[in-house]
């Protein structure tokens, strides 16, 4: 029983790049070495995910089973899938960036509290900004300055301010 090789999606997505055109199941697994057994099911688990995320591009041309055998039988190649080379991982961490944009943007005028910076970014959850300023705290981009009563009434929160402005940019921005 073959056993599933560490690095095997990136090793699919150099080969995949690397075609000139399109190509088929069964060539990815030959192009790969991989000629039988269940890491072959995997490879096709992988692949849909490609396909899902939109890496690799199928052929959506409606096709019946005759007009298939009809091309297979003149010797013509089935290739359904195409690499997708304009695709590029999605941008990491959207809301990250709106809560450190948020917290420079307040920290010109005055200082911020976490529900401050939760309003402004319009992020759903306070514990993330209150994860990500603890992290900041400790790496010296933001250092506490005072207290404050809470808006509504009952009990206190912390303010903080950014440290320097423009290695806060230079570095998270």
């Amino acid at each position: 029983m073959e056993m599933v090789k560490a690095g095997l999606p990136a090793r699919m997505r150099e080969w995949m790049s690397g075609q000139p055109g399109p190509f088929g199941f069964n060539s990815m697994c030959t192009g790969l070495g991989i000629h039988q057994g269940p890491v072959r099911q995997y490879i096709f688990r992988m692949l849909e995910a490609f396909v899902d995320r939109g890496e690799v591009q199928t052929d959506d041309r409606k096709t019946t089973v005759e007009a298939v055998l009809r091309l297979m039988m003149k010797g013509t190649k089935i290739s359904p899938y195409c690499y997708n080379h304009s695709w590029r991982r999605p941008s990491d961490a959207p809301m990250k960036k709106r809560i450190l944009r948020s917290m420079r943007l307040i920290s010109f005028r005055e200082p911020f509290s976490e529900a401050d910076v939760q309003d402004l970014a319009s992020a759903p959850e306070r514990s993330y900004v209150d994860l990500l300023i603890r992290k900041l705290v400790k790496e010296n981009y933001v250092h506490r300055v005072g207290i404050r009563a809470c808006p509504h009434g009952v009990g206190k929160e912390s303010l903080y301010r950014v440290t320097d402005l423009n290695r806060f940019r230079v570095d998270l921005l």
